[in-house]
């Protein structure tokens, strides 16, 4: 439905990108399409030059963060938690259940 030149064609007269997008003919109706139905702007994760297309501009800045640093973030958040969990019970420490209360 949305490939080739026409579907191209179709996703910039509705506006999604401007007539002058660099991408390939063959992807750009499929590849807009899907990023308009996500909610995302297809020109902020575009790569091409802007210079060219004359494109909006990225909306956050692209990073190179991997699987494993996120993974490693997410961890360390968790140790902390659990360090700071450990050091609360040492300062407040809760009586036992089995202890009689003076």
């Amino acid at each position: 439905m949305f490939k080739g030149p026409i579907g191209k064609s179709m996703m910039i007269r509705q506006g999604y990108v401007p007539p002058t997008c660099t991408l390939d003919d063959q992807l750009a109706g499929p590849l807009i399409w899907s990023e308009v139905n996500a909610g995302r702007d297809p020109c902020a994760g575009c790569t091409a030059d802007r210079s060219m297309c004359d494109g909006r501009p990225p909306k956050a800045p692209v990073t190179q963060l991997g699987v494993a640093d996120i993974l490693s973030r997410r961890d360390q958040r968790e140790l902390e938690r659990r360090e700071d969990e450990r050091r609360r019970a040492a300062e407040n420490p809760m009586p036992s259940p089995w202890e009689e209360i003076k």
